[in-house]
């Protein structure tokens, strides 16, 4: 079975009323690793398994997602070991293996995202040239 973006949202909104989640708009749906990430009001996240169409169980904090604040530390460090740019405006965005942490973010160009994996290492980071 082949799980689509209408199956995965039908579970994504069934599996946060069970949790007891608002689940109001907006809405967005990505496929990822094998997986449908359905988020709602931009900070609720439902993971869909392609394969079974089932709900992927959120992990705790204390399993697998690193704190945010503690992977923009790492990135800062990081930034400064390696000469990149460091100034605001900063992004965080979680991904289901690492935080994606950008910053520059209101420059045209230049802008620096490093990836900091849930066990705090740094995996890499890429620069969006000017």
């Amino acid at each position: 079975m082949s799980t689509d973006e209408i199956k995965a949202f039908q579970v994504a909104a069934t599996t946060a009323t069970l949790r007891g989640w608002p689940w109001r708009p907006p809405f967005m749906i990505h496929l990822e690793e094998g997986r449908w990430e359905v988020c709602a009001d931009a900070d609720l996240t439902v993971r869909v398994d392609v394969a079974s169409g089932r709900a992927i169980p959120e992990p705790t904090p204390h399993e697998a997602i690193l704190d945010p604040l503690t992977a923009l530390m790492r990135a800062r460090t990081f930034a400064a070991a390696h000469g990149l740019s460091w100034k605001p405006s900063f992004s965080l965005e979680c991904t289901l293996t690492h935080w994606v942490v950008g910053a520059c973010q209101a420059q045209f160009g230049g802008q620096a995202f490093i990836h900091v994996a849930h066990d705090g290492e740094v995996l890499h980071s890429a620069v969006n040239p000017k």
